[in-house]
């Protein structure tokens, strides 16, 4: 079998979209493939496939990544005019350099499919000019200057999520092509009946700024009778969690709990939201289809082309609009059509375009040898 190489970086230790990207795409294709993924965590579903990798952080790195997360101004200055020093970006470098000095250099790997940033793609571009490795990235950052910057490194192809960061990564490659994250329909049970009157509204997501809880809190403080549950961890936990009791007291929860687990409270909610701008695309949004919960979303391109009729679509930073949404969401009969629209993203179908992607770009390089 040919050999691949997968850098996930925060796999088994952080729960979001990639890290279930990961997870799901191993256990589909590891009988077609000898996978080994580099990770700092495990998970035990895929654990034969792990090589766990131990990274310290300096005492430097810890101040450092302190002061990012409490001081709003030091944020805003580094996320702008400092790409290269964002704490999660100097972790990933010491990551991906010790994973390729210690394991990948001195192993002959078929394909390297990193899925760690803008350092994975650096190092396997590095290999590739010395070996000829092939690698293959998949866009899960959507459209911005990390992106740009990986897509400067010129993978032999880069995935987007839709055809929208498609249209956007052709301006800087023509090895560009769109799979759509897919869903495990099979772990995901469409929720029951609620015969209870207060409602409860899920949202997972990174406790970031990007994710704008604050938004849901805003927007679910104008209703009466309705519970918010946010999952999720992040610099911003004190914060959310602080904002969240004032506004909602006892009809507010903020918990973190493993990806295994969150299917249930899919199946315990009667809507899904999530109000982060121009999200790359958003695997929870597939996961909440699949448990058949409709979803109250930004109006925006890619939203509108994952959940089509499974949702209500605002502009989420006006809470009064996005309140509305809300409550129209919840009173409205939604029948099965979440379920329907899932069942569009199998993962059965997107692995599949994985593996023939794989055998592909091996089969072009072995061919130019």
């Amino acid at each position: 079998m040919k050999k691949i190489a997968i850098l996930a970086t925060h796999l088994g230790v952080i729960n979001r979209g990639v890290e279930s990207f990961v997870i799901e795409l191993v256990k589909k294709l590891r009988d077609d493939f000898e996978i080994d993924i580099y990770a700092t965590g495990m998970v035990d579903d895929i654990k034969e496939n792990i090589i766990r990798i131990d990274i310290k952080k300096s005492l430097f790195h810890r101040m450092h990544e302190k002061q990012f997360n409490k001081c709003g101004l030091y944020y805003k200055i580094i996320n702008r005019f400092f790409y290269f020093l964002i704490p999660d970006i100097l972790y990933q470098r010491k990551f991906t350099q010790k994973v390729f000095k210690d394991y990948i250099n001195d192993k002959d790997y078929d394909l390297l499919f990193p899925n760690n940033g803008i350092w994975g793609a650096i190092y396997s571009k590095k290999l590739r000019d010395k070996k000829s490795t092939p690698f293959i990235y998949t866009g899960h950052g959507g459209i911005g200057y990390g992106e740009e910057q990986i897509l400067m490194q010129e993978p032999d192809m880069y995935v987007a999520l839709t055809k929208n960061n498609e249209s956007w990564a052709r301006e800087f490659s023509v090895n560009v092509t769109t799979i759509y994250n897919g869903i495990n329909l099979n772990k995901f049970e469409m929720k029951h009946d609620k015969n209870n009157d207060q409602k409860t509204i899920v949202s997972v997501g990174a406790l970031t700024e990007f994710k704008r809880h604050n938004l849901t809190i805003d927007a679910v403080s104008m209703l009466e009778d309705v519970k918010l549950v946010i999952l999720g961890r992040g610099e911003l936990q004190d914060k959310i969690s602080e904002k969240g009791m004032e506004k909602l007291k006892e009809r507010f929860t903020i918990n973190a709990v493993p990806y295994e687990e969150i299917m249930n409270y899919y199946h315990m909610a009667d809507l899904f939201v999530l109000p982060s701008l121009n999200e790359p695309f958003g695997i929870v949004y597939l996961e909440a289809l699949a448990s058949n919960l409709p979803i109250v979303a930004p109006d925006d391109e890619v939203r509108r082309e994952i959940i089509g009729q499974a949702g209500l679509y605002c502009d989420c930073s006006n809470a009064e609009e996005y309140s509305e949404k809300i409550k129209s969401a919840l009173d409205t009969d939604w029948g099965d059509i979440p379920r329907k629209r899932a069942e569009l993203f199998d993962w059965n179908k997107s692995a599949l375009s994985y593996k023939e992607l794989f055998e592909r770009t091996i089969q072009k390089n072995e061919n130019r040898r």
